[in-house]
């Protein structure tokens, strides 16, 4: 079952593959979404959310985003729980140069 996956990775890899990413896209393209920990919360506290999924999407200015939504046990959307989205996003807000970004 997925949602029992063990999804801990190094610094090396995620740096690797962020960094593979950002070399196939072009300048100013979205490298990262940030979420205060308040909705990514109230997302987990929903009754039978064992996870979340976030689904990539486009907002109503044609600009790439995601959308996060609970998991239960089954990993089955919890859609008519709370909802995420509004990220900051980088390259217009980002965190200071490091492994992951540059």
């Amino acid at each position: 079952m997925p949602i029992n996956q063990d999804h801990h990775i190094d610094l090396a890899k995620a740096a690797e593959m962020t960094k593979k990413f950002r070399d196939c896209q072009p300048v100013g393209t979205i490298i990262a979404h940030a979420f205060n920990k308040s909705i990514i919360q109230e997302i987990i506290d929903q009754p039978l959310c064992e996870g979340i999924r976030i689904y990539n999407a486009i907002d109503d200015s044609n600009i790439r985003t995601v959308v996060i939504t609970g998991i239960d046990g089954n990993g089955n959307d919890l859609y008519n729980g709370v909802l995420a989205e509004y990220a900051e996003r980088c390259p217009q807000i980002c965190a200071p140069h490091n492994p992951l970004n540059c």
